[in-house]
């Protein structure tokens, strides 16, 4: 896994980008993580696992500073623990199942340095219920009805901005504007989805979808308000 551009100001991701190898711009509260300032202590002075994992204990980033032959599973592990965003300085030999859910639960954006070789659905659940633009981070093997029914269900209907359009089905919009009503769901929705059937569903939900029903089938709606 590579680093992260910097190239946005903002707090949210400028597109959509489901490739892992470069990952999207992310918010200045994982950002932050990146930039926490090293402690006084050094590496001449980590001279023993102990003293190591005592380090890690008082800043995770500090494995940074942690000779390379006193680096341990424990530490690794005790480190993701305060900051899943850490992972990405673990070697990929140290990379386990278990160590790769402690960090992904501490800090969703821990999804970009999980190998695909132990990612599973349950692990990108974690990452998008944590924050709503993970879904970008996630393998197109991945993406599932069911991962964007639950993000739909978790964040509401913007997340339906993050799916790539070959991944919308009539299914997935019908349940996202039945779940989260009309105007919110339905301006996601790609045109060639948006069936008289989901209009109507959507406009019985919330008159406000009106502007966003084609043009098409503006004569079914002509006694709404």
């Amino acid at each position: 896994m590579h680093g992260v551009s910097r190239r946005n100001s903002n707090h949210e991701p400028s597109q959509t980008n489901t490739n892992k190898k470069n990952p999207p711009y992310y918010p200045m509260t994982d950002l932050y993580a990146t930039l926490t300032p090293i402690g006084e202590t050094t590496m001449s002075e980590i001279t023993t696992e102990e003293k190591a994992l005592a380090a890690v204990r008082q800043d995770c980033w500090m494995l940074r500073e942690v000779p390379e032959n006193l680096r341990t599973v424990e530490l690794y592990l005790e480190a993701v623990r305060q900051n899943g965003a850490v992972l990405k300085e673990v070697p990929e030999e140290f990379k386990t199942p278990a160590l790769c859910l402690a960090a992904v639960q501490t800090n969703g954006y821990a999804l970009a340095y999980i190998p695909e070789s132990i990612l599973t659905l349950d692990l990108c659940l974690i990452a998008v219920m944590s924050k709503d633009w993970l879904l970008q981070l996630v393998p197109k093997s991945f993406m599932t009805p069911k991962l964007f029914l639950a993000a739909v269900q978790h964040w509401g209907s913007h997340v339906l901005q993050y799916v790539p359009k070959s991944f919308m089905t009539p299914e997935l919009s019908l349940a996202a504007v039945q779940h989260c009503g009309g105007s919110q769901v339905l301006q996601y929705v790609p045109y060639s989805l948006r069936t008289l059937e989901l209009c109507r569903v959507a406009v019985e939900n919330d008159e406000g979808a009106l502007q966003f029903v084609p043009v098409r089938h503006r004569a079914a709606f002509k006694n709404a308000k």
